[in-house]
């Protein structure tokens, strides 16, 4: 066994307040962060790991997000290191930005989560087309149907 890197690894880890990552969250995880979104929920999931609570801010401006990260410097196995990121992400115009919550887990994950209300806009919204028969009929074909199930069309000239 290698004691050397074994004092490097422990010593890397006995900052208080540091979290190390799971050996093979890069690799589970794909990428740092992960936006998504469903009817009901607004919700993004940061891997900051390298960072304890105190050193992350969470604020909304002109309807972003913004996640900052930032810790001085501080000794590391290869010398000393100093850290700091910005993340920003568009917020849906129909969330109640007051009902933002956050989490961080013990593995070094921040969990922003926040209730999106249903609007009155339906989810599919059909748009006609128009245009000029042969004869200089104008056409409109509305692509949905109608409660007995047939195609809305309409004429006129």
């Amino acid at each position: 066994m290698d004691v050397d890197w074994l004092q490097r690894s422990l010593a890397a880890c006995s900052w208080p307040g540091y979290i190390p990552a799971p050996l093979f969250a890069p690799y589970i995880s794909g990428s740092m962060h992960h936006p998504s979104q469903t009817i009901s929920k607004w919700r993004v999931i940061m891997d900051v790991a390298h960072f304890s609570p105190s050193e992350i801010s969470l604020s909304i401006r002109d309807g972003f997000l913004e996640v900052r990260g930032k810790h001085e410097e501080r000794p590391d196995e290869h010398g000393f290191i100093a850290r700091c990121f910005t993340r920003k992400y568009r917020l849906p115009v129909e969330m109640d930005a007051t009902k933002i919550s956050s989490t961080f887990s013990v593995d070094g994950f921040l969990n922003v989560e926040a209730p999106v209300s249903e609007t009155s806009v339906p989810a599919t919204i059909p748009i006609p087309i128009k245009w000029k028969a042969k004869n200089a009929q104008t056409q409109t074909h509305l692509d949905s149907q109608n409660s007995k199930g047939q195609s809305w069309m309409k004429s006129s000239r």
